[in-house]
């Protein structure tokens, strides 16, 4: 349970029914949600959203996920239009290197869980009140070799074909982000 009264400046995530169709359950979302977040939560990071646990009805169900507020994301921040991920955002060549590096440690720290989060792209990054870069929504955080198939990642950000959770989603993931922060289309090899 997250504590009461909330901390200021607090975010409830409460499922959006409109955004599963048929196959895919908010519940068991919600589940692998919560269950990336209490992990995340014993193993706290700079670079990961900070997770103060679930908001619980009177009757004991779950109604939403409380983190810290977040004021903006990073597509957001450098892609006010919200253009396209094949438009080169507005961004300096030495912030898109800060923003990969801080990004960087904290899929690292999230692999060391054995966790990939598989659904990283510039939706699901946000920054502080210091304009440090926090990865969010866990959603699709599971454990390697979890099936993917039914987790719910952001269209155009990840390779249909790939089912299983893996590290090396993420690192596609970073490097497709390095790319499209740079204006670039030549590829970085993260590991």
């Amino acid at each position: 349970r997250a504590p009461s009264p909330l901390p200021p400046n607090t975010y409830i995530k409460q499922p959006n029914l409109l955004a599963y169709d048929a196959e895919l359950r908010p519940d068991l979302h919600m589940l692998q949600d919560i269950e990336a977040c209490e992990i995340l939560k014993r193993h706290p990071h700079e670079n990961l959203a900070t997770y103060y646990g679930c908001e619980v009805s009177n009757d004991g169900r779950v109604v939403g996920l409380c983190f810290e507020a977040y004021q903006q994301t990073l597509m957001e921040m450098v892609n006010p239009g919200h253009l396209s991920k094949h438009h080169p955002p507005d961004c300096s060549s030495t912030a898109a290197d800060n923003y990969i590096s801080a990004i960087r440690n904290g899929i690292h720290h999230i692999h060391s869980l054995n966790l990939a989060h598989n659904d990283l792209n510039p939706s699901n990054i946000m920054f502080d009140a210091h304009d440090k870069p926090v990865i969010i929504d866990f959603d699709s955080c599971l454990p390697f070799d979890s099936c993917v198939s039914t987790a719910k990642r952001t269209h155009g950000w990840f390779n249909p074909e790939i089912k299983i959770s893996d590290p090396q989603n993420d690192w596609d993931a970073l490097s497709e982000m390095h790319a499209w922060l740079h204006g670039t289309t030549e590829k970085y090899k993260f590991s």
